[in-house]
């Protein structure tokens, strides 16, 4: 149930020192603040509601490598080099989240994931992505028919995406960054200094 503005209470009127305020405890908000404090900054983490009480809290759940549309039509777009570039960043992110979830052993499954086709002409479309992925040296798999029985066309197997829970990772994140204050509201007041030790949550 969602609370009214007239049924909210004032903000604190307290006064917080901080070297940076991070707005939003989601994956981002959480990921930025943990690294900062890793720094030696001072940092006020704020969140109306609580952490991954938005998109992060929502999803399905998966760390996929890629973008939307397939590798063959990221590199119509966008160009070969750019279409790599940008996989190649999702694969370095899949990597970074992999480890985190490892370091805090929250929940993971090695999954893979499936692109499938619907189609014929999106089943050829994926046979391209898959030779392009394939010579750009990305770890893909490939099936001509559909590997679910389910009706599909052709599809991409990507063996290395796996699931997490997100909620679970943000929450370690703010925890291992060393929470000592959760603001439920934006305090009134944030001032900022140029100290470099501590944490302020």
């Amino acid at each position: 149930m969602s609370v009214s503005v007239w049924q909210q209470k004032p903000g604190q009127a307290d006064l917080y020192e901080c070297d940076v305020a991070v707005i939003g405890a989601g994956i981002v908000g959480a990921y930025t603040a943990y690294t900062l404090a890793g720094q030696g900054k001072k940092v006020a983490l704020v969140e109306s509601r609580f952490p991954a009480a938005g998109a992060t809290g929502r999803n399905a759940g998966m760390s996929l490598m890629g973008a939307a549309d397939n590798y063959a039509t990221g590199v119509a777009r966008f160009g070969r080099e750019k279409a790599r570039h940008l996989w190649n960043l999702t694969r370095e992110n899949q990597d970074k989240t992999r480890a985190f979830v490892e370091r805090f052993k929250t929940p993971s499954v090695k999954s893979g994931s499936a692109i499938l086709g619907i189609d014929e002409r999106e089943s050829a479309l994926l046979a391209e992505a898959y030779q392009l992925m394939r010579e750009d040296g990305f770890q893909v798999e490939f099936s001509e028919a559909d590997p679910f029985g389910r009706g599909f066309g052709s599809a991409i197997l990507q063996p290395d995406d796996f699931g997490l829970d997100p909620v679970a990772l943000v929450g370690a994140l703010v925890e291992a960054a060393g929470r000592r204050l959760v603001f439920s509201r934006l305090p009134r007041s944030l001032l900022f200094t140029g100290a470099t030790a501590g944490d302020c949550w």
